[in-house]
């Protein structure tokens, strides 16, 4: 049986909890793994460790570690070599960063290139449907058009920003639609159903097998992390909004088969944190209550904002953290973990969270320019 003289004790333990619980907050925001990056956190800062001493530190199975070990030598970020005398291995990076960088833009760029083909893609199989013998035809050809909005907004963004100049001189696009749908009847159409306009009257629109098809396919994309740090059924719940705008408790139940209890919550917390509104009902006939989900690419902006700000609350926490370290240098550096603790810490200041700074600063001036126009 190993012992347990692998791990960090007293405040260097607490110093790198607070650092594994940042990376996998970090990683989940941005799509990554959290169950990796809590391996990879570790051998991070312990150099080497064997499977055994990672199940102790991150609570996980044997079995989970030996996959995710297996994965990061598969992909060439881990390496790993027999204890002489033993059949162990010890897991080690094959290259020890000196920074933390950030995901190149042309990478990020072209994933929204993608996404915006992808669109484009859902957009034409609509198109080929007849509205009239389609229902919702309409108002998924327009929910997706403005998801692609934003997706053309953030391209834009990135392009703009290559230098990183910031974008105080940003404009927002001219965004790619054809004008033979997209007329400004078909807006006024569309606008009407969300707001519950008595042109339309209080219903929520159904969808045909083919349509609601052609939506299945929007979700998958949907839920691969659009709505950062939400939980899955949060996530399905919110796909709903975005492709379909306007909706009720009712009509949320049918579509997720979620319970009353989860549906109820779950619109609350929208409405608190205003990814959603309480639509006035016209026909006095119904007591129903109707959500809607207006402008996508603001309740992304937004969202993704309340994030940045909500991540930049580990600022004066690792601040205190590296001024402690400094203060009791002298008794700390004795300790182990000081050095790679420290280095992280540092990383953490002075890479990660500007990053998140200069995203909320540049999300604050999204939101003005969309808000005044868009």
């Amino acid at each position: 049986m190993e012992t347990r003289d692998f791990f960090f004790e007293g405040k260097m333990r607490d110093f790198e909890l607070k650092i594994v619980d940042f990376m996998v907050e970090d990683t989940v925001i941005n799509g990554g793994n959290p169950n990796t990056t809590q391996v990879y956190t570790y051998i991070l800062l312990h150099r080497k460790l064997t499977q055994q001493q990672l199940s102790e530190l991150t609570g996980f199975p044997k079995s989970k570690i030996s996959k995710i070990t297996s994965l990061l030598v598969k992909n060439k970020i881990f390496t790993k070599k027999t204890i002489p005398g033993t059949h162990t291995n010890e897991y080690f990076l094959i290259d020890h960063p000196n920074d933390l960088n950030e995901i190149p833009a042309s990478i990020i760029l072209s994933g929204f290139q993608t996404m915006i083909s992808f669109f484009n893609s859902l957009i034409e199989d609509l198109r080929e449907l007849n509205a009239d013998e389609h229902p919702g035809r309409d108002l998924l050809l327009w929910r997706i058009n403005d998801f692609s909005k934003y997706a053309q907004v953030c391209s834009a963004i990135i392009e703009e920003n290559k230098d990183e100049s910031g974008i105080e001189d940003f404009q927002v696009p001219a965004f790619e639609e054809d004008p033979s749908i997209f007329t400004v009847e078909f807006r006024q159409k569309m606008e009407a159903y969300l707001t519950n306009d008595v042109s339309v009257g209080s219903v929520i629109l159904e969808f045909s097998p083919q349509v609601r098809e052609i939506e299945e396919n929007f979700h998958k994309f949907l839920e691969r992390g659009v709505f950062k740090k939400e939980k899955p059924s949060l996530e399905h719940i919110l796909a709903f909004f975005i492709s379909r705008g306007k909706l009720t408790q009712k009509k949320l139940q049918d579509l997720t088969d979620f319970s009353a209890g989860t549906i109820s919550q779950s619109l609350k917390r929208f409405l608190d944190t205003k990814k959603i509104d309480l639509v006035k009902s016209k026909d006095r006939s119904t007591s129903e209550k109707f959500y809607s989900m207006h402008s996508i690419s603001l309740t992304l902006f937004s969202h993704h904002l309340s994030v940045y700000k909500e991540m930049l609350r580990y600022l004066p926490e690792f601040r205190e953290i590296k001024n402690e370290m400094n203060a009791f240098s002298n008794e700390y550096l004795l300790q182990d973990g000081y050095y790679p603790i420290y280095t992280i810490v540092d990383k953490i200041i002075t890479v990660f969270l500007p990053r998140y700074e200069k995203e909320m600063l540049e999300h604050e001036k999204l939101l003005e320019l969309l808000g005044s126009g868009y």
